[in-house]
């Protein structure tokens, strides 16, 4: 009886997901193309064959802060200045003025609160996206898929979360002998300018000066609105990061 109730779940899970074995020991969390580690709880598939994950874990990833209210048994998280409350044994979050409603209820599971993979999207503003292939759980935060949006070459971007690195920005522009790098300056042309306004100008002007693998660029530096701007090369990439001082 408890192999068929097993199989059972995992079959609602997959039919889900669209996999074809998948258990919760195999899930794999990532954000923005970080893997999240978890040392204690991991994710698992819940009665209602419903992927639970870390609430905790997921947010502090996403650049949220996350208290807990022992007395109301409440999930307190602060998203970007956005008010998100979630109760122990309530399918009812409240966002900022309004409410969402979730597809199974948070529950504490080995001192963890745990809350459904919906509440990630529908509660943090992210992007939730399953890969059959490799068994993992995408998760892309509004500040990453902001930048991504501007990208359609082969510019390589990685923003993490808010708050959760100094780093605000890096992109790596990527030389190869099969592709042009046009496409892709233009795309950093384009990310630059969001986030420096007109006085990431002169940034985009050094890091253009590489026109192939035969020109090696010193690495130079700015401070710009608050931030220390950097291009560096490393002969086959040219990358330009933006900090947060």
């Amino acid at each position: 009886m408890k192999k068929a109730t097993l199989i059972l779940g995992i079959g609602l899970f997959l039919l889900m997901f669209g996999s074809s074995q998948v258990t919760a020991q195999d899930i794999t969390v990532m954000v923005n193309r970080d893997t999240v580690f978890f040392p204690d709880q991991k994710p698992f598939i819940n009665c209602d064959s419903r992927t639970m994950v870390p609430v905790r874990f997921i947010s502090q990833e996403l650049g949220a802060t996350v208290s807990w209210n022992a007395n109301t048994q409440t999930v307190n998280i602060n998203n970007r200045g956005t008010a998100i409350n979630l109760t122990i044994g309530s399918k009812i979050a409240s966002v900022g003025s309004g409410q969402v409603t979730l597809d199974t209820s948070a529950e504490i599971v080995n001192s963890r609160t745990v809350v459904p993979l919906r509440f990630v999207s529908e509660c943090l503003g992210a992007k939730v996206e399953w890969v059959q292939a490799t068994q993992t759980i995408n998760i892309w935060s509004a500040n990453y898929m902001s930048d991504a949006a501007l990208i359609n070459s082969d510019l390589i971007l990685s923003t993490p979360p808010a708050g959760t690195s100094s780093i605000l920005l890096s992109v790596a522009v990527i030389y190869k002998y099969t592709t042009p790098v046009e496409p892709q300056m233009t795309d950093l042309k384009e990310i630059i300018a969001k986030h420096l306004g007109s006085e990431g100008d002169p940034v985009y002007a050094y890091a253009s000066t590489k026109t192939s693998t035969r020109t090696i660029l010193d690495t130079k530096e700015w401070t710009i609105q608050g931030n220390k701007v950097q291009v560096a090369d490393d002969v086959m990439a040219l990358v330009v990061t933006i900090w947060d001082m």
